[in-house]
């Protein structure tokens, strides 16, 4: 059983585009991210009925399908999904129940506890939610009532095989920069609903918290990520004290990066506002 990515975004259909794009995500080791000409691509999504725009700001819209085909090259399931991180479970489930026929012996379907069916975790209304930092400060943040953040959603479980600590490290370098020019403070925030093992990447994360000024968080229902409208991982959110998205960014940054992209936003926003 192999897991293959199609590309849908013609204008970054290189090899380079797609590797680096496997690279940034830290999922260069765990999947086939195929590409070709926009010709050929076009061809694929009109074979496989996926729908693909790109709006004016570059952004690409598309069906979110995921097909489960036989060893003799026969579709067997088809998924169509909503990004949803607080449905991450139960779509893990059902793919499962769907490719475990399809496996020499038909193995039984066995997954981690939690794995499915994450209820537990913060509310989140209007954007408002209270979150305890892990590690050895346990302060509380709070969303969407006090003072504007940068968020910064990621996948602990990657930091087993990638360096999470040189990804997540530069927040401590913006949070000096937003300390000397009242930029909202940085925090970072672990989607568990797509941890394989919730206590094997506790273990990893809760130490790297203790290496950080930057508190981090669990959203262990994906509610949070859900309502900031999260569409990859990692994925940075800049949103307002009353929990309004201001900016986002799709992949890691450096610290020097994070902070001119925070200041263009913050600007282009104060320039509108006055």
């Amino acid at each position: 059983m192999e897991l293959l990515g199609l590309n849908v975004n013609v204008r970054k259909a290189a090899v380079a585009d797609v590797a680096a794009h496997s690279r940034v995500h830290d999922l260069k080791e765990h999947w086939r991210f195929l590409t070709g000409s926009p010709a050929q691509l076009k061809k694929v999504w009109e074979d496989y009925h996926i729908y693909v725009s790109t709006t004016p700001d570059g952004d690409v819209e598309h069906t979110a399908v995921t097909y489960i085909i036989g060893p003799e090259g026969n579709e067997r399931a088809t998924f169509t999904t909503e990004m949803s991180y607080a449905a991450v479970g139960d779509e893990a489930e059902a793919l499962a129940k769907a490719i475990g026929p399809l496996l020499p012996g038909f193995p039984a379907l066995s997954l981690p506890p939690g794995a499915a069916h994450q209820e537990s975790g913060a509310a989140v209304v209007a954007g408002k939610a209270s979150l305890t930092a892990i590690g050895p400060n346990p302060t509380q943040v709070s969303f969407g009532s006090s003072h504007p953040h940068l968020l910064v959603f990621f996948a602990g479980w990657l930091g087993q095989q990638t360096g999470l600590a040189k990804d997540l490290s530069p927040l401590d370098g913006y949070a000096v920069a937003a300390g000397r020019h009242d930029w909202p403070s940085p925090v970072a925030v672990d989607e568990l609903p797509t941890e394989p093992v919730v206590a094997d990447t506790r273990s990893l994360v809760i130490p790297l918290a203790a290496t950080l000024r930057t508190p981090v968080v669990e959203d262990a229902s994906g509610r949070l990520a859900n309502y900031y409208r999260v569409g990859d991982l990692p994925w940075y959110v800049l949103c307002s004290n009353s929990g309004e998205i201001m900016w986002y960014h799709d992949g890691w940054l450096a610290a020097d990066a994070l902070s001119r992209d925070v200041r263009t936003a913050l600007a282009h926003i104060n320039k509108e506002g006055s």
